[in-house]
């Protein structure tokens, strides 16, 4: 913390203007809640279980670049932007964590996201 209030310091820049200059992506989360563990098991083992189903997936997002296992799953779309799915630990719960270039895309992203855990949590039964 020290080395940035240094810099903003000797730059005369406000810490805003040193943090735009990052671009660095908006980061959004939500959760669906009342989300059985059972589904989100389900959910994550059909993710993983190939790039054909990941892809059918997301395809009204995007199309999946690279995957990444670990905590989840969290996929880099072609365009850049993350989408990451995560069951909770301990409550009936599915989470999903988005990273985009604007505000504005990481808030359709997100909601795109949850769209399609509920469209998957419908298929096995829940409303």
């Amino acid at each position: 913390m020290l080395a940035v209030l240094s810099l903003a310091a000797r730059s005369h820049s406000p810490l805003s203007a040193l943090a735009a200059g990052f671009a660095l992506p908006v980061a959004l989360s939500d959760r669906i809640e009342n989300f059985p563990q059972e589904t989100s098991t389900a959910l994550m083992a059909y993710l993983r279980s190939g790039m054909d189903n990941l892809a059918a997936f997301l395809a009204p997002i995007g199309k999946p670049d690279s995957v990444s296992d670990i905590d989840g799953l969290r996929v880099t779309l072609s365009d850049r932007s993350i989408i990451h799915f995560r069951p909770s630990g301990n409550a009936p719960e599915m989470r999903c964590y988005v990273e985009a270039e604007t505000a504005d895309q990481a808030k359709q992203l997100l909601e795109q996201g949850l769209d399609c855990i509920r469209a998957f949590g419908q298929q096995r039964g829940l409303e």
